[in-house]
């Protein structure tokens, strides 16, 4: 009797947790019909701002409304890692009793911003709605009110504010709450943004356009960590695309920038870059100590799993790296490519060379073309031909490396790879790449 009592109370506990997890995943609302969709939904984040609906019964305020919805289209569409739809679009819904489902299929967008305002005498509230059209779900809600004192003030703080959290919401997750605060100032975090989409696209115009800005922010706040590490990854990324005059001393800066911003504030994003500088150092177990403190810090941050798995992939915890590099790439949907390359590259590592050379087709998919990212996909796609003895193919690889990148060759390719602790595997790379036709210098 006692053993069925026990049963029974764990059958009745799975119920619970069952419903509980069938309540939170429900939907909040009927989810958009990707099958009526009239357009394909871009490879990042899509939003459509709705005219903020004017709650005050008196349509002369109207204007107050919508230009607050055109300053924050205007806002969002300065991000580059955001797909907005023009102005002239959303406002075909002013009015409408339209539902999100039908903006979405209509717009051909994932996710609508809607809102509404309501004055009252000198007051002003208005309230925002984000939400996901193929989900179902509403995803993020605020409220703010304000005195009517400086219209235009009053639109440019609650567009920051609005944009913000878009930010937040769409492409930056959780960490995105560090950066607003690392940074000390709404500008500095602007410029911060910007300039980190810049860098991702790991070209030589991107790094320069992202130094600008970062040394511009730097010039506001220079005690700002957020500001410190942004510089710091500049001097890495010189190193990494191969554009840097001097790499020890735009290490040493890198290394002198990070740790000024742990200094400020211990992030797992400048933890992250300490990591991957010792790794190119190949101080393997001091680089695993930092990324692994880095996850640990914030377990949620793509950047820091990321990181974490191309430290571990190239320090002989291969296994490790390549689930890390899975669950940034899981919860960042619109990631870099870099994550997929470092993926393809610990696959490739462990001899799995159909899951690799499906990561780096995606990142040739994706990836800028006159970025490193896209070259070296390109290269580790010719030693996959040359491992499987497929010397035509691996020949009309090569090819496309150097019809974007004459300059490339075994030298170079040596020194990018000093930091694999697997000195066999990065011998075999090299062996590939000369068996494929590319010139020692």
């Amino acid at each position: 009797r006692g053993a069925a009592a026990v049963i029974i109370v764990i059958i009745v506990a799975m119920i619970a947790v069952g419903g509980t997890w069938w309540w939170q995943q429900r939907p909040d609302f009927e989810p958009a019909d990707q099958a009526r969709f009239a357009y394909k939904l871009p490879d990042k984040p899509s939003i459509a701002v709705l005219p903020f609906d004017n709650m005050s019964g008196d349509p002369k305020q109207d204007y107050i409304g919508d230009g607050l919805t055109e300053n924050i289209i205007a806002a969002l569409a300065t991000s580059p890692d955001l797909f907005v739809i023009a102005r002239n679009s959303s406002f075909i819904f002013k009015g409408k009793a339209t539902k999100v489902q039908e903006v979405a299929e209509q717009l051909g967008v994932r996710f609508v911003l809607e809102g509404s305002i309501q004055r009252s005498g000198d007051k002003l509230r208005v309230i925002a709605q984000l939400v996901d059209a193929i989900d179902g779900k509403h995803i993020w809600t605020g409220s703010y009110d304000r005195e009517l004192k400086d219209l235009f003030a009053l639109y440019d703080g609650i567009t920051r504010d609005i944009a913000v959290e878009m930010h937040i919401n769409l492409t930056a997750g959780k960490q995105g709450r560090f950066w607003i605060n690392a940074a000390g100032a709404a500008e500095s975090y602007r410029l911060g943004v910007l300039g980190r989409s810049l860098l991702n696209t790991s070209t030589v115009a991107g790094l320069k356009e992202a130094e600008t800005l970062f040394m511009e922010a730097y010039s506001r706040k220079p005690g700002s960590a957020l500001v410190n590490l942004f510089v710091g990854a500049v001097h890495y990324q010189k190193v990494f695309i191969g554009i840097s005059k001097d790499p020890l001393s735009d290490l040493a800066q890198s290394r002198t920038f990070v740790e000024k911003s742990l200094s400020i504030t211990e992030s797992a994003h400048a933890l992250s870059y300490l990591a991957m500088l010792e790794l190119l150092a190949r101080n393997h177990d001091l680089a695993i100590g930092h990324a692994d403190r880095a996850v640990e810090l914030d377990p949620s941050s793509s950047d820091a799993l990321a990181a974490a798995g191309m430290v571990k992939s190239n320090s002989g915890e291969i296994h490790e790296g390549i689930e890390l590099l899975r669950r940034a790439m899981r919860l960042q949907p619109y990631h870099p490519s870099w994550f997929p390359l470092m993926l393809g590259w610990a696959q490739l590592q462990l001899g799995e060379n159909d899951a690799a050379g499906k990561m780096f087709d995606a990142v040739i998919a994706s990836a800028n073309v006159d970025g490193i990212v896209f070259r070296m996909a390109l290269a580790s796609r010719a030693v996959i031909a040359v491992f499987e003895g497929n010397m035509d193919l691996a020949h009309q690889y090569l090819e496309k490396v150097l019809e974007k990148h004459p300059s490339t060759n075994l030298y170079e390719a040596n020194i990018r790879l000093y930091f694999m602790k697997d000195r066999d595997f990065a011998q075999r790379y090299i062996a590939a790449l000369r068996q494929a036709g590319l010139q020692e210098y």
